[in-house]
């Protein structure tokens, strides 16, 4: 069950997150601030999700290419916040959604795109087993 701290965190974050797309970061980072302010009185956790919305260093909410940059080096994310330049990195697992493209031949080629490892053709599946 949740909590009415947990519910109040995740509407201010909500909040946050609609200011930001209007405009008005200063309301964003107030709205962020308070919902860490309610997490560390009542001693609840931010959920997961949550936690990576905001800069930890100046409370400000991050939005992807709005206030923060994002790279994807060595299995690893690294979100750098632009209004105080901290920076975040976390891990990802390549192997489950982080792998190369399916590498497409230009125009005119008339070969069969190669698949990674792994990846089987749902077309072709689809035709074997639907008989």
């Amino acid at each position: 069950m949740m909590t009415v701290a947990q519910e109040r965190m995740e509407r201010l974050l909500k909040l946050g997150k609609e200011r930001l797309s209007e405009g008005d970061p200063t309301s964003a980072t107030r709205y962020v601030r308070l919902a860490r302010k309610i997490g560390m009185r009542y001693n609840v956790r931010m959920p997961k999700a949550l936690r990576s919305s905001f800069c930890h260093s100046c409370s400000s909410y991050l939005s992807d290419g709005v206030n923060a940059r994002v790279r994807l080096r060595g299995g690893r994310v690294s979100r750098t916040c632009l209004s105080c330049g901290a920076v975040t990195r976390s891990g990802y697992n390549k192997k489950r959604g982080g792998g190369p493209p399916v590498s497409i031949h230009p125009q005119g080629s008339e070969e069969a795109p190669v698949l990674n490892e792994g990846e089987g053709n749902a077309i072709e599946e689809e035709e074997e087993g639907g008989g």
